[in-house]
């Protein structure tokens, strides 16, 4: 039997997969802000910010381009083909499941 847990990991696939045109990347601000809940329920930002570089590692993630924020640039990521078969595959086994990550229903 697979593990159907929503983890950090799969919330973030997720959320990058439900994201628009796949070429897009999402910048760690912005991925956080989606994981959290209107009333700032959710993972922290650095935890958001560490699961991305961990499945960047892994190469499920990959930095397609660059937002200038200010004066600072922030990587935006985007799912590799690996990262969409983990996301495609997670989303088969729990459709719900970006929603119950952000309702707190994870583990």
């Amino acid at each position: 039997m697979r593990d159907q847990t929503i983890t950090l990991e799969r919330a973030v696939l997720l959320a990058l997969m439900s994201y628009g045109d796949p070429r897009d990347g999402l910048d760690v601000n912005h991925l956080w802000r989606r994981l959290t809940t209107a009333d700032g329920a959710g993972p922290s930002w650095r935890s958001v910010a560490s699961t991305v570089t961990r499945l960047e590692r892994q190469g499920y993630l990959e930095i397609v381009d660059e937002a200038q924020v200010g004066e600072d640039c922030h990587p935006l990521y985007a799912l590799t083909d690996a990262g969409r078969a983990l996301a495609r595959q997670s989303q088969q086994l729990r459709p719900q499941g970006l929603e119950e990550f952000r309702r707190g229903e994870h583990s």
